[in-house]
């Protein structure tokens, strides 16, 4: 396995990115926490507010992705998909109505990856993945004239829009939106098994080809999410296809590193940086941008 360590400080990160934004192969891998700055809740306040609606008690403390999973099952035990839809949609646009345009345009973590996604001579992101269920990072884009298409059913035909996000966990979109959900929901233990025990299924394989077919940035996205029973074995096998060529991606943490963090990440084929402050997380996005600007030669600009 090649040694990547050089990419965990932050120039050469950016100039790595960069290399592969110029080329238009640089890919997004989007978490909860992007949804934050939205005002919809993280994963666990999701999932306790699902756990009070069928009268479950709520967990506390940092529970991992297998736990978290576990505590969705023993709501979906008590529901219907179209009932868990249903509060999907409550629990997740709770706050959005009270949210200012002034809010939303200063938040510059979006507006940061906003610019990633920009078409331009110096390559932009076409593809995105978001862990998230909710339409609010279309919404946003949609204000910026973006051309956007959400994939949440397969097959689907790709065309000429400006970038494709795809919701392999599924889509509960704003009611306002006009669109549809997905007729399906990766939320608890058995959903995800049944994604992973499905020879060829469709959700799996496209995201294995989008790993396999690009870097990916990680943002939004903590810890346990590496251990998400859905995607740890596509961050490993694919991981080390790559390993002797490229890093898989490289993945934004909001806490500092440990040895143990590393490993893990290490073991993925993936480099963890850490940057606690949106702020920061945003200044670093937006150098990838001037940097890819200033890859490209006097040539490229005429």
């Amino acid at each position: 396995m090649n040694d990547f360590d050089e990419l965990k400080h932050h120039p050469n990160a950016i100039n790595f990115l960069a290399e592969y934004l110029n080329q238009g192969n640089l890919v997004l891998f989007l978490g909860s926490g992007t949804s934050m700055d939205f005002g919809l809740p993280n994963w666990l306040t999701l999932v306790n507010s699902l756990r009070a609606e069928v009268s479950l008690p709520v967990l506390n403390g940092e529970l991992n992705a297998d736990e978290l999973q576990v505590a969705a099952e023993e709501v979906i035990a008590k529901i219907n998909n179209e009932k868990l839809i249903e509060l999907l949609e409550r629990h997740l646009y709770t706050n959005v109505s009270q949210l200012t345009m002034t809010e939303v345009f200063q938040n510059h973590l979006l507006v940061a990856i906003s610019a990633l996604l920009m078409g331009s001579k110096r390559g932009h992101v076409t593809r995105v993945v978001t862990l998230n269920y909710d339409s609010m990072l279309e919404w946003f884009l949609s204000l910026f004239g973006f051309v956007v298409k959400t994939i949440y059913k397969l097959p689907a035909l790709e065309g000429s829009e400006d970038v494709r996000i795809y919701h392999p966990h599924g889509f509960v979109p704003r009611p306002d939106s006009g669109l549809i959900s997905s007729d399906f929901i990766i939320l608890g233990i058995n959903s995800a098994n049944k994604r992973l025990g499905t020879q060829g299924d469709p959700w799996f394989e496209l995201t294995r080809h989008i790993l396999d077919s690009g870097v990916c940035l990680f943002l939004g996205m903590s810890v346990s999410t590496l251990a998400d029973r859905a995607l740890e074995p596509l961050f490993s096998t694919c991981g080390e296809k790559c390993a002797h060529i490229r890093p898989l991606g490289i993945w934004i943490l909001k806490k500092e590193l440990t040895s143990a963090i590393e490993l893990r990440f290490s073991q993925n084929n993936i480099i963890p940086i850490s940057i606690t402050k949106n702020q920061d997380i945003s200044e670093f996005l937006l150098k990838i941008c001037e940097k890819a600007a200033k890859h490209l030669s006097k040539a490229d600009l005429k």
